[in-house]
């Protein structure tokens, strides 16, 4: 049993509903600011603010809905041998400090959890290493190493 990923994937599930009805609203009221449109620049702002804020809202949700959907699908496979998507990752830094992290190719921000994704520099650091391999990436001018702890 992956607990890591199922834990994520309520969270996830409960962050796709409210998603989906914020999306819904700011469509509604897009539809509600474009029906009451008159010959005034101000209006006419408004209703292009409303229509930003659905598409917004409309992309977040489809993002939160792929990520969904990644996890869904995988949470039903062995755990890896090897860190992929997706899969839960606990790491220590050189210093001793550790995070536990999801790679994952959909990230999105949930709070609580480190997603990280795999085109990401660290992302790609981590791929295909397994328990006790040692990884190094570089963001910027900095270079970061450490250990893998753990994958789930």
């Amino acid at each position: 049993m992956r607990q890591k990923l199922l834990d994520l994937l309520e969270k996830v599930k409960k962050i796709e509903k409210t998603s989906r009805e914020a999306a819904v609203k700011s469509h509604h009221a897009a539809n509600e600011a474009s029906g009451g449109l008159v010959a005034s620049y101000s209006a006419a702002g408004d209703v292009e603010h409303a229509r930003n804020s659905a598409n917004l809202s409309i992309g977040k949700a489809e993002k939160i809905k792929k990520l969904m959907e990644e996890i869904e699908n995988s949470i039903g496979d062995d755990v890896p041998e090897t860190a992929k998507p997706v899969c839960f990752l606990s790491v220590e830094y050189g210093e001793g400090d550790k995070k536990d992290l999801y790679l994952v190719e959909n990230p999105v921000l949930v709070a609580g959890f480190n997603l990280i994704s795999s085109n990401s520099p660290l992302g790609k650091s981590l791929w295909g290493k397994a328990v006790g391999d040692s990884f190094l990436y570089t963001f910027g001018e900095q270079s970061f190493s450490g250990k893998i702890l753990e994958i789930g």
